[in-house]
């Protein structure tokens, strides 16, 4: 008997290391992917909590050189990770548990693709043999963010062999799709089966790889420009340059100055080229555009350079007014066609095209009479009431303030004021948004992963309430940024659609599209700790500045406005 129960315990024990042995090995293939991504660049990661993504958690956090950041929400934390990526230039991973964990992130993808940032999304998942059949958070993971995203891969989780060099290839492909020629985000799926907690105890150790020093794939820039596309151009009368959002750089600001002085250039708020006076304020100028001008205004040759273009007004003429040509400057090769105008593509920066252009004879006429429109409508600005108290006179108040600062807006009508006022923003004010799907989700998330990544400057939201509440979950990261401050235009709901002629007509205005809410943001202030200050006029408005700017740490300063009062006053301005 003794003998018998000797043996059983022998091949129970020779079982027992055996599995052991290949659970070590499970969680060393999974140690293969910080590991690689070390090498290749990675510093930055954002993860959620969840139980299938146990084996990433304790891969990431035990190799001890990546900032790893813990936030609750899913939605929340693709934005702080896209914010990451945003401010420091380079890939920034975000990492979650299977089922809707992953859906999450969805959000996040969306703007990270249409914005072209390096957005890493690491999903742990249920095994394949698992899906569809009703088993708990599984779901079609494998090329969830088809079409909106760079790459996918699925990850092969070897147990009984050592791939790691085939491992660490998935992962260089999987880094480097999202930063090679138009960078995007770019989705790693981890198929898991149990058990996942073998290795809580073990000693960890990590494949070596090689750092990757040439990261990037090489962009070809072109360097000649066709001779006759230079002669079309400088025989046109008309041209304009527009700058999109997130454009140009500094390198590029000595050349914009001088040709600033020939042609019409219009920068959009968020291309943060500030130096192109007189027309600085050529989006409130649009407003009163005499519709017998519209034609002469529009170009004949169109030049533009960066992303999307927030003023619809400018977008809706030029879709009407073809121009002739359309060249557009962008080194990656891509553009949208956003005026249906069939831009010619050249890779060039702004500034090299513009150091090999010159435009010996072009009509300054032109550029004159948008000139004038502008200075014409800061002179009847100047006759405007912005004692009045409003959203749109509280902004000029805030943004008049801000100096040295990265200043970031919520989308609908709080970036769309800020751009009508922009004559009125500092140049050294550094201004950013969510443009690429334009969703008032994850602004303040955004903004918070930028703040986290950008210790030298402090870090201004503007917001609306409803976009303030709808992200507030932003706030449950575990680790808040003291330089970040946030400014909230509470007026109880939409306020934009109470300024749309439209939904402003709809009996269904209030409450399926104003949604009012009647919540109490210090009550939400209060519960994560953070320091409120309300203001209800302009007084309490320039105290609260004062408190705000001046003090350190995490603030919120709660702005209180009457929405159809806001409409009364807008519309006035706008006239």
């Amino acid at each position: 008997m003794w003998v018998k129960s000797t043996g059983f315990l022998r091949y129970f024990l020779s079982k027992t290391l055996l599995l052991h042995a290949q659970l070590n090995r499970f969680q060393f293939h999974i140690n293969n992917i910080p590991a690689a991504l070390y090498a290749l660049g990675l510093r930055d990661v954002v993860i959620s909590p969840g139980s299938r993504n146990a084996p990433l958690i304790m891969a990431f956090s035990r190799f001890g050189k990546f900032r790893c950041l813990s936030s609750l929400d899913e939605r929340s934390a693709g934005f702080v990770a896209l914010g990451i990526a945003k401010q420091t230039g380079r890939p920034c991973a975000a990492i979650c548990t299977s089922g809707s964990a992953v859906a999450n992130y969805y959000p996040a993808v969306l703007e990270a693709f249409y914005m072209q940032i390096p957005l890493l999304i690491i999903s742990a998942d249920r095994p394949t043999e698992m899906i569809d059949r009703w088993d708990g958070q599984t779901i079609h993971q494998s090329n969830l963010f088809f079409p909106h995203i760079k790459a996918s891969f699925q990850y092969p989780v070897f147990q009984t062999s050592d791939n790691s060099d085939a491992l660490t290839d998935i992962c260089r492909d999987f880094y480097k799709s999202a930063i090679s020629g138009v960078k995007g985000p770019a989705h790693l799926n981890v198929p898991m089966d149990e058990p996942l907690y073998e290795a809580v105890n073990d000693k960890f150790d990590y494949p070596v790889v090689d750092s990757d020093s040439n990261q990037e794939d090489s962009i070809s820039y072109s360097t000649v420009i066709d001779k006759d596309l230079i002669e079309t151009i400088q025989s046109s009368n008309k041209i304009l340059y527009i700058i999109g959002a997130e454009n140009v750089g500094k390198e590029a600001l000595a050349e914009l100055r001088t040709l600033s002085l020939k042609i019409p250039v219009l920068a959009d708020v968020l291309s943060n080229n500030r130096i192109q006076q007189p027309l600085s304020n050529w989006e409130s100028a649009l407003i009163n555009l005499n519709q017998n001008d519209i034609a002469y205004f529009m170009p004949e040759v169109l030049i533009s350079s960066g992303k999307m273009l927030l003023n619809k007004k400018l977008k809706q003429l030029l879709r009407q007014h073809t121009p002739k040509l359309h060249i557009h400057l962008e080194p990656n090769g891509y553009c949208a066609d956003t005026f249906f105008s069939q831009p010619k593509v050249i890779r060039l920066t702004p500034k090299s095209f513009f150091e090999s252009v010159s435009f010996p004879s072009v009509n300054i006429e032109y550029h004159n009479q948008w000139a004038l429109l502008c200075s014409n409508r800061i002179e009847k600005e100047k006759h405007f009431n912005w004692n009045e108290w409003s959203e749109l006179t509280a902004i000029r108040q805030v943004i008049e303030r801000l100096d040295n600062v990265v200043l970031h807006l919520a989308n609908s009508m709080t970036i769309r004021n800020v751009a009508y006022l922009a004559q009125y923003l500092n140049e050294s004010v550094e201004v950013h948004c969510n443009r690429g799907v334009s969703g008032i989700d994850g602004c303040t998330s955004t903004a918070l992963g930028m703040a986290l990544s950008d210790s030298e400057k402090s870090h201004v939201l503007i917001t609306g309430d409803l976009a303030f509440l709808y992200d507030n979950n932003a706030f449950l990261i575990n680790e808040l940024p003291t330089n970040f401050k946030v400014i909230v235009m509470n007026n109880e709901g939409g306020g934009i659609f109470t300024m749309i002629d439209g939904p402003a007509s709809m009996r269904e205005l209030n409450p399926f599209m104003t949604t009012p809410h009647q919540r109490n943001l210090k009550q939400l202030a209060d519960l994560h700790v953070i320091k409120h200050i309300s203001a209800g006029n302009m007084e309490e408005l320039n105290t609260g500045l004062n408190t705000l700017l001046s003090e350190p740490g995490i603030a919120i300063l709660e702005i209180l406005t009457n929405q159809f009062k806001n409409t009364q006053i807008f519309n006035q301005f706008k006239h």
